[in-house]
């Protein structure tokens, strides 16, 4: 193990939020819609976006991303199935 143990690069939200945009093959659209809602409600914790539906939600009922409605509700249905 590194000196850095398990503190190092490779670890911590920003490095398992890269890990899940490239696992998840996101296009550039996606990945600029997913940046916009982390910075707009302030997401601490970016990874949080795979597998908290509550933040989709929020940003699908937010106006300030009513022209993006159709790609995060495509987005939602796939990454946490059924309606939301």
């Amino acid at each position: 193990m590194s000196p850095l143990g398990m503190f190092g690069p490779r670890t911590g939200h920003k490095h398992l939020y890269a890990e899940l945009v490239r696992f998840h093959e996101l296009d550039r659209k996606t990945k600029l819609l997913l940046k916009e809602i982390i910075q707009k409600f302030d997401v601490q914790r970016p990874a949080e976006l795979f597998v908290d539906p509550a933040i989709l939600l929020k940003a699908i009922k937010s106006p300030a991303f009513a022209e993006s409605v159709d790609d995060l509700q495509e987005l939602y249905k796939s990454w946490f199935g059924g309606q939301y």
